[in-house]
């Protein structure tokens, strides 16, 4: 009969290399299609996302399933020969294993919503900036201007002003009225 011990290492062991040859063929995130023969496609393999589909991180992809494995093996392994409870083993395994897995989960997420940018662009983040009045304003008729911004680039943005300002002038934002932006002629 197979010891505990030997269940142990295994799914440690076996964790282990498939998470490195994972790693090593590039296969976090990357998708592939496996074709075996004339009619025998055994399907797609997604790294990424496990169950969910989307470009989101789920906590059931395969690398952080691999991680938990290769992590309750090990520890199960090394906890089988220093205590002899075998349900203390398996629990505490389990809890370092969903430790680690999730502690690498959380790193990875946060690494990822660190280096995503936002492009949200409020009312109040264009006052100040410059733009081209594209549609004229005349006698209290709203335009448009083209406002460039940091984080979306050329915004077009409806603009009212207190004189009558033609199309293609340079224009500064001082500030916001309704759904509009107040604009003034560019100096210079």
């Amino acid at each position: 009969m197979i010891s505990i011990l030997t269940i142990y290492l295994l799914i440690a062991i076996v964790c282990a290399v498939l998470l490195v040859v994972m790693a090593a063929l590039g296969g976090f995130g990357a998708s592939y299609d496996v074709d075996m023969g004339p009619d025998a496609d055994i399907g797609h393999y997604d790294a990424g996302h496990g169950d969910y589909s989307g470009s989101h991180l789920s906590p059931l992809s395969i690398p952080i399933l691999l991680a938990f494995g290769a992590t309750f093996g090990a520890m199960g392994a090394i906890l089988e020969g220093l205590v002899s409870n075998e349900y203390m083993v398996f629990g505490v395994a389990i809890l370092v294993g969903v430790l680690v897995a999730g502690g690498m989960y959380w790193l990875v997420y946060a690494l990822i919503l660190k280096s995503q940018a936002s492009t949200h662009t409020s009312m109040k983040d264009f006052v100040g900036l410059e733009g081209l009045l594209t549609i004229a304003i005349k006698s209290k008729e709203p335009g448009q201007v083209v406002i460039n911004t940091e984080n979306r680039g050329r915004v077009p943005v409806a603009a009212t002003s207190n004189q009558d300002i033609e199309a293609n002038t340079q224009v500064k934002v001082i500030g916001i009225t309704g759904d509009a932006v107040m604009v003034e002629k560019k100096e210079g």
